[in-house]
C-alpha cells in the first residue's frame, strides 16, 4: 500500500494542485495532510475546500491555529509581530469562508493509524514539540528519543518545509517538506509517498512537481500581500 503525505500548502492553489494532479497519474491508496492549509499564499480558501471536499485525512498546523485565533490575538500581535507576518495571518481569516474556519478548527493535532502492519504517526511539527520540527539537520540523539517514546514506526511530518526521510532507532522518519512554500532551495512543490508491505521495512520518497510561480507572485500583489513574500516562492527559500 501506498500513503501520499502533503503539508504546508499555505495557501498556495497551483502548486496544490501541480501535486494532486500528479498523485492523480499514479494514485495512491490513501493521501493525507500534515496541516498548515494557510498563511502567506493568496488563496486560502480554496486550498482548504480542495482538501475538504476531498476527504483527505489531515490535522492541524501552526499556521492554520494562529490564523483562527487571528481576531483575539491581532491586537497583541500589531505590536509585537513583524508586519508582514501579521499581514499572512490578518488575509488568511479574512479570506476563509465560514465553512473553511470550521474545518480547520475541528481538525486534530495527530494522526494514528495502522497500515500493512506498520504503525503511522502524524504530526505537524514534532511528536515531542509542536514548534521546534524535525529536518535534516535534527540531531540523531533527538530521534532515537523520540523514536523511543512515539510508539510508532512511521513518524510523518512538516512544518520545517525541509523534506527528510531518515532513520533512527527502528523508526522511518519523514518530512514531506511544503506543498506550497518550499524551504530548501528547490522551487518546486514537495510532498512524500510511503511503500508499506507486511513484514518489509517501510520505504519513502520525496517528489516534486512543478507550478507555475509567476502566477503566485502576481496574485500576491493583486491580494496587496508584502512584495516580499514574492522572493519566498522564486528562491524556494524561508527568507522569513
Amino acid at each position: 500500500m501506498r500513503v501520499a503525505v502533503i503539508s504546508d500548502i499555505h495557501g498556495n492553489l497551483p502548486a496544490l494542485d501541480a501535486v494532486l494532479a500528479d498523485l492523480a497519474r499514479d494514485p495512491p491508496e490513501a493521501v493525507w495532510c500534515a496541516g498548515d492549509f494557510v498563511g502567506y499564499g493568496p488563496w486560502p480558501d480554496a486550498c482548504v475546500q480542495r482538501i475538504a471536499t476531498a476527504d483527505i485525512p489531515s490535522i492541524a498546523g501552526n499556521y492554520d491555529e494562529k490564523t483562527l485565533a487571528f481576531p483575539r490575538k491581532k491586537e497583541k500581535w500589531a505590536a509585537k509581530k513583524d508586519p508582514r507576518k501579521y499581514r499572512a495571518f490578518e488575509h488568511a481569516y479574512e479570506n476563509l469562508s465560514p465553512e473553511s474556519r470550521a474545518y480547520l478548527a475541528a481538525l486534530p493535532k495527530t494522526l494514528r493509524e495502522t497500515v500493512a502492519g506498520h504503525r503511522l504517526l502524524m504530526v505537524h511539527a514534532a511528536p515531542d514539540s509542536e514548534k521546534d520540527g524535525l529536518h535534516p539537520l535534527t540531531s540523531p540523539l533527538r530521534l532515537r528519543a523520540i523514536a523511543g517514546a512515539a510508539g510508532a514506526d512511521v513518524i510523518l511530518t512538516g512544518h520545517t518545509h525541509w523534506p527528510m526521510v531518515r532513520r533512527s532507532a527502528g523508526a522511518l522518519f519523514v518530512n514531506a517538506g511544503s506543498t506550497g512554500r518550499p524551504g530548501d532551495g528547490d522551487t518546486r512543490a514537495a510532498y512524500a509517498v510511503l511503500t508499506l508491505r507486511e513484514a518489509a521495512p517501510p520505504e519513502a520518497e520525496i517528489r516534486r512537481a512543478a507550478y507555475p510561480v509567476e502566477r503566485v507572485v502576481e496574485a500576491l500583489a493583486s491580494a496587496g500581500l508584502p512584495p516580499e513574500f514574492a522572493t519566498l516562492y522564486r528562491t524556494g527559500r524561508a527568507a522569513l
